[in-house]
């Protein structure tokens, strides 16, 4: 049996961010993966309750999302 060595998802995420974001700080960079995560979460129900991109709930949702991302 091979002894790979598997990455945790915490060492993927430091990887990530001494890769290609130095340039925020650690807690940048985790506050932007969790809107992330919140972003993809709410697109996966947008597409799975048919809800039309126009609807006013998710217009709101996402012009808080980057005022959120904006800082």
């Amino acid at each position: 049996m091979s002894n790979r060595n598997v990455e945790t998802g915490m060492q993927y995420l430091k990887r990530k961010h001494k890769q290609h974001f130095k340039h925020l700080t650690w807690s940048e960079f985790i506050t932007n993966e969790r809107l992330e995560v919140v972003h993809v979460a709410i697109q996966e129900l947008e597409q799975e309750f048919n809800i039309p991109n126009d609807n006013m709930h998710l217009q709101t949702i996402y012009e808080n999302l980057e005022k959120v991302n904006d800082g």
